[in-house]
């Protein structure tokens, strides 16, 4: 479970879960970074609640995964595309 993290200015990536499998994400909060929420070769994770503004990249990004619930979730105004 991650909850609450916060990422502001940040030049690099945000959150980056590869093959991982039912988790929760919560209150994730990004504002001009570079991609905030990545998903590769996950199933079954839970995205509650996440907020992801003014990004030079993607604001979630969900590759190769499967299965995944997304709720509540703010994705707006990134330089890529908000939710793939």
């Amino acid at each position: 479970t991650i909850d609450g993290s916060s990422m502001f200015g940040n030049r690099n990536n945000g959150l980056i879960l590869i093959r991982t499998d039912s988790a929760t994400i919560t209150n994730v909060n990004s504002l001009n970074t570079e991609y905030v929420i990545i998903l590769r070769s996950s199933s079954s994770n839970t995205l509650i609640g996440n907020t992801a503004s003014l990004n030079s990249g993607f604001g979630i990004l969900l590759f190769g995964s499967s299965n995944n619930t997304l709720t509540d979730n703010i994705t707006r105004d990134n330089s890529s595309i908000d939710l793939v």
